[in-house]
């Protein structure tokens, strides 16, 4: 036998290298603050089981359930949109740009979250018509407008 490397054995060092390049790279999914996905996750989720556990245990014609509900889904609905939002935007991007993409997100998510909040308030008030409901989203459309506005 012979002491060379046949083809498919390749020498430690190269083993090394390739071992570098595979490992977990980020992609659409994971970003730039892994941490920031774990928290909307988990804010997410507990806006849910508010929602869930108001729902099975409370009356729902008291006021301490309505708003818990008001909450829990205002909550939910923010925090998935800002992690939709998050993926969307840096899927394919190197690590800084991913960095810069995760403020817009956040504040979208939280725009979003806003709205339903105040979209959910304005029913149970009745106070929900299709002019209110346009109101309230132009308003926050015009204030993203604002805010992503770049000065020259």
């Amino acid at each position: 036998m012979s002491s060379s490397a046949t083809p498919s054995e390749t020498p430690p060092a190269a083993s090394a290298a390739r071992a570098r390049d595979l490992r977990f790279r980020p992609s659409g999914a994971a970003f730039a603050a892994p941490s920031v996905n774990v928290a909307l996750l988990a804010i997410g989720v507990a806006g849910t089981a508010i929602v869930a556990f108001t729902v099975v245990t409370r009356e729902p014609s008291e006021r301490l359930s309505v708003a818990l509900v008001l909450i829990g889904i205002a909550l939910a609905a923010g925090a998935f949109a800002a992690r939709a939002l998050m993926w969307a935007s840096t899927r394919g991007k190197r690590r800084n740009q991913r960095v810069a993409a995760v403020g817009p997100a956040l504040r979208r998510g939280a725009a979003i979250g806003a709205v339903v909040g105040t979209l959910a308030l304005l029913r149970v008030v009745d106070g929900l018509t299709p002019i209110t409901a346009g109101f309230v989203v132009l308003a926050f459309a015009l204030a993203e407008v604002a805010l992503s506005a770049r000065t020259t």
